[in-house]
């Protein structure tokens, strides 16, 4: 992202108050607990390390939205 990074972003979305709810799946190559911790401080939801497994993300995205997973 080339004005804001992924922890900044996920600040700023936090502080709205409009969309502050909305769930965040941070995927990023950085796999370091400090990165991890960093993006839990920011707000996010999940932290996945890439590559992803389009199964993997989908089980993540229907934890947030509450949809049954099968």
């Amino acid at each position: 992202m080339p004005k804001l990074d992924g922890y900044s972003f996920v600040k700023r979305l936090r502080e709205s108050e409009s969309i502050r709810q909305s769930p965040v799946i941070m995927v990023s190559t950085e796999a370091e607990e400090k990165d991890m911790d960093k993006a839990f401080e920011a707000g996010a939801n999940f932290y996945l390390v890439k590559p992803v497994k389009p199964d993997e993300f989908s089980r993540y995205c229907k934890l947030l939205t509450g949809v049954a997973y099968e």
